[in-house]
């Protein structure tokens, strides 16, 4: 086994455990139906622990805003982000309770997504990662793509890479559907048209490529 490929074994060993544990948690508050702003893990823990503590990831926390509505158009709608300096992954979910158990599993699997997206952005903000995956507009948000170019930020694609890998890995399916599902089940939130997603299907799928390989 070459160099590259044990230590991107090893890097997913790193993240899946956290991923699937921070998963768990906000599943369990999905079917509690407990609507509201969550903390996590300080509300899971009793207050005994604030942060999130994984071995070779830098400490973070949880902000889960948690909505259910009725008429939606969506079947549910979910964002996140990191806040704070980049230490509390913030994420919004909204579900459409008619839609509700039966879109559970893209909940999951979108929330898979979420988490392993922006544990990459703290490792960024952490500065664990090489300086051409910074963000470039840190100093200036006015200048930031708001069109389908957001989507190819240097800072974005590996924290994107690192969702859909989280995502493919549990359903075994071709690259291409993963990233191509994704944006169609997002398409709401991220106002991007057929076209643009076709052109960010192509331009990530190669970049997975170039990264993981044709798994």
């Amino acid at each position: 086994m070459d160099k590259y490929k044990k230590k991107l074994i090893v890097e997913r060993s790193v993240i899946d455990f956290p991923v699937r544990q921070i998963v768990r948690d906000l599943v369990n508050i999905i079917k509690s139906e407990e609507i509201g702003t969550h903390y996590l893990p300080e509300e899971i823990t009793d207050g005994n622990d604030f942060e999130y503590s994984f071995d070779k990831i830098p400490e973070f926390n949880i902000e889960f805003v948690f909505l259910i509505e009725y008429n939606m158009k969506d079947d549910y709608l979910i964002d996140a982000t990191t806040v704070d300096d980049g230490f509390t992954i913030q994420i919004v979910l909204k579900i459409n309770k008619e839609k509700y158990p039966k879109n559970m599993y893209d909940i999951i699997g979108d929330l898979n997504d979420i988490v392993a997206h922006e544990i990459e952005h703290i490792y960024q903000e952490s500065s664990l990662r090489p300086y051409e995956e910074m963000d470039p507009y840190e100093d200036f948000p006015d200048e930031r793509p708001n069109d389908k170019e957001y989507y190819k930020q240097p800072h974005e694609v590996p924290a994107e890479l690192k969702g859909f890998r989280r995502v493919n890995k549990l359903r075994k399916e071709p690259i291409e559907k993963t990233i191509k599902d994704w944006f169609k089940r997002n398409q709401t939130i991220h106002q991007l048209n057929d076209e643009d997603i076709e052109e960010l299907t192509l331009f990530l799928s190669q970049k997975y490529k170039e990264k993981y390989g044709k798994q």
